[in-house]
């Protein structure tokens, strides 16, 4: 059985983000907005959020982890620089305050923030020239290039097909993700690869619930990953040049690919279960004994 209502209660209860951990995370950000346009002139032009909360993919964090803004700060583009020297510059910045030098930490391609009450905050620097933007890749001291804009663009049109139950869904298999702890999958990579099972000419009913929609994305990625024994490169789809595999192994793929497939069979049984009592213990099974709740 479906339990349409039992899942539209169990995202608001347990998977949906804490919307006063939101609020204090977006006055955190303003916060830092405010402080590099006051300290990190002439190069500072602006920030805006981008990621999950933009997606609205985010979801309440599970134990061990924490909620994660990604915001990207443009810079000036100088010809003196070289790629990591933008990081670097950023991070000083940060350094030069006593508030936040205990909190940064800088990374590849990002300065990470680390607030009391799990949260956390990764400042990416970002240039654009013409009509391109890049990010900074500083261990290999490159520019990266990047197409938020584009992405955001491309996940909310296949949204709109589903109802918005993409998103739901979305935040459901995240949720399954974390909770179950058994497998690995950057959030982008595995938002971009459920958002692929959504043909651009499908009908609207095709998704007309939460749980129709997660079986049959579901099945379909499971179906693309059973066939598919070697890790293959999930591109940016408005930006082929920007691929979202970098640091997926092969054995990090084989266990994503064997624990799907576990967790689809398990939703198609609890799904065409007849028996409610016997299908809500099958999803429980699967979301832990808070759904149906």
């Amino acid at each position: 059985m479906r339990h349409v209502t039992g899942f539209k209660k169990f995202l608001s209860a347990e998977v949906n983000p804490d919307q006063q951990q939101l609020r204090m995370l977006s006055g955190q950000v303003k916060v830092v907005r405010k402080y590099l346009a006051g300290k990190l002139r002439p190069s500072y032009i602006g920030a805006k959020l981008q990621g999950s909360f933009v997606l609205n993919t985010t979801i309440k964090p599970t134990a061990g982890h924490s909620y994660d803004a990604d915001v990207l700060v443009y810079l000036r583009h100088d010809n003196n620089k070289a790629p990591k020297d933008y990081i670097n510059e950023v991070y000083d910045c940060f350094m030069r305050s006593d508030n936040y030098k205990r909190r940064a930490e800088k990374k590849t391609r990002c300065i990470t923030l680390t607030y009391a009450g799990g949260f956390q905050m990764d400042i990416v620097p970002c240039i654009v020239q013409g009509q391109a933007e890049y990010i900074f890749n500083r261990k290999e001291n490159r520019p990266e290039p990047t197409n938020g804009a584009g992405y955001r663009k491309w996940f909310h049109e296949k949204a709109l097909i589903t109802n918005g139950n993409l998103m739901r869904v979305t935040r459901l298999l995240k949720y399954i993700r974390d909770y179950k702890g058994n497998f690995e999958a950057p959030s982008i990579l595995l938002t971009t690869l459920i958002a692929h099972t959504v043909n651009d000419n499908e009908s609207k009913e095709t998704f007309k619930t939460i749980p129709d929609t997660l079986l049959l994305t579901s099945e379909r990625l499971n179906a693309f990953l059973q066939a598919t024994t070697e890790v293959n490169e999930v591109r940016n789809p408005v930006s082929r040049e920007i691929h979202f595999t970098n640091n997926w192994e092969q054995p990090d793929y084989d266990q994503f690919r064997k624990m799907f497939g576990i967790y689809t069979n398990k939703m198609s049984d609890a799904y065409r279960e007849k028996d409610p009592q016997r299908s809500l213990s099958k999803w429980r099974a699967l979301f832990g004994p808070n759904f149906g709740k």
